[in-house]
């Protein structure tokens, strides 16, 4: 196909103004791999199948059963749910079911003997044929006898009344197809159920279409075979895979025949499945979908432009543009086709893929093609607005049922414009992209729905590493959301549980295994003491704990956390082991900082639950959290039994890191240790070095040091 497009190689759109960047984004995000992709594709042709395989009304020993189509390839919108009430599932495809008539196989070469049919494809408009009926049987009424050529041909409609006749009353013929409903597939049954709501979705349907096979690939689609520019996207090899394949013809003649009865479609529909299964790659799909929701939401009610004239242009796009080009700039490229689509309307002509000579909108009148060409010109100006529209009423896969698309990508679209000043991808990837994805996961955690949330990250992530490389990582990622955002401790221990599930491919999640941990710790005090519930969760913290402490060389921070419990529990000696190991290791690599958010700080006792409410947090030098700890080991809540002489010495060691470090929280954290041992000169001292290098509220910090010399006097006056 002869094209002046040129690709979008600019980091903004002059048409649109919309950065690639964010294009391609939001390509990405709102269909993501998992929801289009290859493996989709596999799914619905299992289901499918089965549905085909199990459907008594077809003769399986005379006709040969092709599921093709959109479902076939995996071109089909997927599956939504409307925001109506109630819920209602809404699909986008039908699935095409080619029935082959084997028994009636069709040469296409003159040379060849043939008992019965041949295609004749002179005198016909590319792309179409008639078929030459050899020796017709008088007993035979499906051919028709046309006097000028002395021939007998196929008729088209005749065979098509005679298989209808075949096949039970209750299917509805749609045009040269005929229709009958599929049930809807078990997984909406499963989303209807979690909506609580026995509204069943739309039905799936199926069109039977009836073909004859031809015995090899026609003459006038050989130029394809021999076609020179087509890229990296085709070898050799799969150019002769496809022609192996052959076509068939369907009884559906061109809008201008002057002879509709006896013309039949030349059908490349098992080629085109066999593309899309095996050579599309996930990347042009994603943009071929998102190209099929703008035509859904603006071209299809004018009935004109239909979907397999956008396919064709999908499929000459595919071999114009090289593959990398889908991975880097999908955005590019959806509007490389929209300006395809717009240049082929300008023209007047959409070259078939396969024989470019049938111009497929050669029937269209000026004033159609002006009407087509008036729409898409509007779409290339504002390319995201009928998609955003589309997702407005409808949502996409298991999105959220409460929040719009556009608001989850709100950042997005308004980083969009402000990037047209900035310029910084970067900080793009922090305003826009990283806070549309918190905002997506957030919502379906709350939602209760977990698993998505995380998968939605395993989607994302590649995407926000290509556009800032090593800037954060899934870990980071699931933990800021779920430590952050998410108040509720059980659904954080949701999140934490589903994406541990992903250590595989993701290995520096388990580094949230002493997250998941805590967090049960936490729970277990949202319980009643000695309830099932409350036990179980700290079972489940411990063995974490254990996990964490047993698997890493050097001794993590989660030893500290696992103290707190220990403490909680009166095991002082356990948690002194743990806490002398932690504080040698961390001498040697000073790194370790602890966070305890306010959903969390239950499992602290009440001096450092203050100190967390006051500041919304406790977030504090790790090596000081474990001295503070190791002194409560060593008095175990009866300072008279204690040895002065080994918490003494911890305090020295413990005052000589705050002065290290010079840190507020820190020195805080000194004052209260000193409190521990009745020190309240050590104490106040400490408080007033955490004023004097506080940079928020002091205001509990001046109540501790009014605490401490309140006690220091009366211990002088006695």
């Amino acid at each position: 196909m002869d094209t002046q497009v040129s690709f979008q190689n600019d980091i903004v759109d002059p048409k649109s103004n919309l950065p690639m960047p964010h294009l391609s984004f939001l390509i990405n995000f709102l269909l993501p791999k998992r929801l289009v992709g290859r493996k989709r594709t596999e799914r619905q042709l299992e289901y499918f199948k089965n549905v085909v395989d199990e459907d008594p009304d077809v003769d399986k020993e005379f006709f040969k059963l092709i599921l093709v189509g959109s479902v076939a390839e995996g071109y089909n919108i997927p599956d939504v749910m409307l925001r109506s009430n109630p819920f209602k599932v809404e699909t986008h495809a039908d699935a095409d079911i080619l029935l082959a008539i084997p028994a009636m196989l069709i040469s296409v070469d003159r040379s060849e003997e043939i008992e019965k049919l041949r295609l004749v494809v002179n005198d016909v408009h590319p792309g179409y044929a008639r078929i030459e009926v050899t020796q017709p049987k008088e007993d035979d009424d499906s051919f028709v006898f046309l006097k000028r050529e002395n021939k007998f041909y196929l008729s088209g409609t005749k065979m098509r009344s005679k298989i209808l006749a075949s096949l039970p009353a209750d299917l509805e013929p749609h045009g040269p197809a005929i229709s009958t409903p599929v049930p809807t597939a078990s997984a909406w049954q499963d989303i209807m159920k979690q909506i609580k709501t026995d509204k069943m979705s739309e039905l799936h349907s199926h069109d039977y279409v009836y073909a004859l096979p031809c015995n090899k690939w026609p003459d006038c689609a050989k130029s394809w075979i021999d076609r020179q520019e087509r890229g990296d996207w085709l070898d050799n090899k799969t150019i002769n895979q496809v022609v192996e394949l052959g076509v068939h013809v369907v009884a559906v003649p061109h809008r201008k025949s002057e002879l509709p009865d006896l013309e039949w479609r030349i059908s490349f529909a098992v080629t085109e499945r066999y593309l899309a299964q095996k050579i599309v790659t996930d990347e042009q799909r994603q943009c071929y979908i998102f190209l099929k929701i703008i035509h859904f939401q603006t071209l299809k009610k004018l009935d004109l432009l239909s979907s397999y004239h956008l396919k064709t242009v999908f499929l000459h796009s595919c071999e114009k543009l090289p593959i990398n080009a889908w991975v880097e700039n999908c955005g590019g490229c959806l509007l490389f086709m929209i300006d395809m689509l717009v240049e082929c309307l300008n023209k007047k002509s959409i070259p078939n893929f396969f024989i470019p000579e049938n111009n497929l909108i050669d029937h269209f009148t000026e004033e159609q093609a002006k009407e087509v060409l008036d729409v898409l010109k509007s779409i290339r100006e504002n390319p995201l607005h009928p998609v955003l529209q589309f997702t407005d009423s409808k949502v996409m896969g298991l999105q959220s049922l409460s929040t719009p698309f556009r608001e989850l990508v709100s950042p997005v679209l308004e980083d969009a414009v402000d990037f047209l000043v900035h310029r910084n991808l970067q900080q793009s990837v922090t305003a826009g992209f990283l806070s549309a994805l918190f905002k997506m996961v957030y919502v379906l955690v709350i939602e209760r729905k977990p698993e998505e949330a995380v998968l939605y990250i395993i989607d994302v992530y590649p995407i926000i590493n290509k556009f800032s490389p090593g800037a954060i990582s899934v870990a980071q990622i699931v933990d800021s959301i779920g430590m952050n955002f998410v108040s509720d401790i059980q659904l954080t221990v949701n999140l934490l549980e589903e994406v541990l599930k992903f250590s595989d491919e993701h290995p520096d999640v388990l580094l949230l295994r002493g997250n998941l941990a805590c967090m049960f710790h936490a729970l277990a005090y949202q319980h009643q003491p000695d309830t099932d519930e409350h036990m179980l969760a700290l079972v489940q913290a411990e063995t974490l704990f254990n996990t964490v402490v047993d698997v890493e060389d050097i001794y993590s921070a989660t030893a500290v956390d696992f103290s707190c419990l220990l403490i909680r529990q009166g095991r002082f000696d356990e948690a002194a082991e743990k806490l002398d190991r932690f504080i040698a290791e961390e001498l040697k690599h000073p790194r370790s900082t602890h966070c305890f958010y306010k959903k969390e700080i239950t499992v602290l006792d009440q001096t450092l639950q203050k100190e967390a409410n006051v500041h919304g947090k406790l977030s504090v030098n790790s090596l000081s959290m474990a001295y503070y700890l190791l002194v409560k080991c060593i008095i175990k809540d009866d300072l008279s039994s204690a040895d002065p002489e080994v918490y003494h010495k911890i305090l020295q060691y413990f005052s000589r890191h705050c002065h290290l470090i010079n840190e507020s929280s820190s020195f805080s954290l000194l004052g209260y240790t000193n409190i521990l041992v009745e020190d309240w000169q050590a104490a106040c001292t400490a408080f007033e070095m955490a004023m004097e290098t506080c940079d928020g509220s002091v205001r509990l910090v001046k109540d501790n040091i009014a605490f401490c010399k309140t006690k220091l006097h009366q211990s002088k006056d006695n």
